[in-house]
């Protein structure tokens, strides 16, 4: 059977780990991957994402071979991760005006868009439906964030979603160096929706709930 280093295989996929992980350094998981190898981080990595996995005895021998089917699984568990950072099932969700993905199961909302209509995930994620005639986008992106005043700091920017335009807002405050809040405005004339991340911290997970809003 033909086969290939597994450090090949590595190789060939880390050029887009940038995109699909954004943090973290190196942890050492097994015996023979120390800091201070080459492929040390890229492993570590690998291994946080749920990619791969080592031995039983606790080695992970980056010199061995690996086959075709071991390579399929490799990738297909990187694919998975691109889709998935969560590591958790997402479930659609829909109700009379929008639908979206959720990643910890269904939550009820009462889809009256003519009041703030709240879809709490963990007490995290949410989409929020406003009234047009009653709210502004302006109004919505100053309350971001707005009790650290003379700190807070704003970056927008445009974006598609799912062939409707959108506007993607970071509200960061020089306060808190880690803080972050997200959000993302979508408005169709007569309601606002703003889907946003309370802050957790949780950007690739938050990337991907706002890439599955449809408004209907």
């Amino acid at each position: 059977m033909k086969t290939i280093k597994l450090l090949a295989v590595m190789i060939g996929i880390l050029a887009t780990i940038s995109i699909a992980f954004a943090s973290g350094g190196f942890i050492q998981h097994f015996s023979d991957v120390v800091e201070g190898d080459w492929y040390a981080e890229s492993v570590s990595k690998l291994y946080d994402m749920d990619v791969i996995e080592g031995y039983s005895d606790g080695t992970y021998l980056p010199g061995a071979n690996v086959n075709r089917a071991e390579m399929a699984v490799t990738l297909d568990r990187f694919y998975d991760y691109i889709q998935y950072p969560s590591g958790e099932d997402w479930v659609s969700y829909e109700n009379d005006y929008y639908s979206v993905m959720l990643p910890h199961g269904a939550y009820n909302s009462s889809a009256d868009c003519s009041v703030a209509d709240d879809l709490e995930i963990d007490g995290g994620f949410n989409v929020t439906c406003y009234s047009a005639v009653d709210h502004s986008i302006e109004d919505l992106i100053a309350s971001m964030g707005d009790q650290f005043e003379d700190s807070r700091r704003e970056v927008r920017s445009v974006i598609e979603v799912n062939g409707q335009d959108a506007t993607l807002v970071s509200v960061t405050t020089l306060d808190y160096r880690t803080w972050e809040y997200n959000a993302v405005f979508v408005e169709d004339g007569t309601s606002i929706y703003m889907i946003s991340d309370a802050a957790l911290n949780m950007y690739d997970d938050f990337e991907y709930f706002y890439s599955t809003f449809k408004k209907k």
